[in-house]
């Protein structure tokens, strides 16, 4: 019986559980993110496939806005001793037309997400010493469909 229970176990860990969906409402629609197997997601807009991501689990994460476009994160979770996250960006315009970013941020953590006027501003702190005296920030900027990236260190 031992044996069994150990099988089962053992089997569970090394192909994982499938992952749920993740939905998200905005002004302007539903936002998806559709498990398609133990590994992959489908990100949807309404009935538009916007992207296929490969992750063992996916979170969609809403920006506040402040103007007319509506901006989500996808946080996107691969199993891994260190890195595990990396993020993509959707913005949504009230015309319901939707864009995706491409994949950014590996090996951080999100510190904040900043709502632009045609864009969003997502901080991001990189992984390693958390006592470090000058961490590293990187500043993602996703506007007009253009993905730009700085890194700074801060002090604390």
């Amino acid at each position: 019986m031992h044996k069994a229970v150990y099988a089962v176990a053992l089997a569970t860990f090394l192909t994982g559980t499938p992952s749920s969906a993740a939905e998200l409402a905005t002004r302007y629609g539903v936002v998806k993110a559709l498990p398609t197997n133990a590994s992959t997601f489908t990100i949807s807009f309404g009935k538009k496939q916007l992207a296929t991501i490969e992750a063992d689990d996916v979170s969609l994460l809403h920006v506040t806005a402040s103007g007319r476009q509506e901006h989500i994160v996808i946080e996107q979770y691969k199993p891994g001793l260190y890195c595990r996250k990396s993020y993509r960006l959707i913005t949504i315009k009230p015309d319901k037309k939707a864009s995706i970013s491409p994949s950014f941020g590996d090996c951080t953590e999100i510190e904040s997400a900043i709502d632009l006027k045609n864009g969003v501003r997502i901080q991001l702190r990189a992984l390693g010493n958390p006592h470090a005296k000058h961490p590293m920030v990187s500043e993602v900027t996703w506007q007009n469909d253009h993905l730009s990236e700085r890194q700074r260190r801060v002090s604390r």
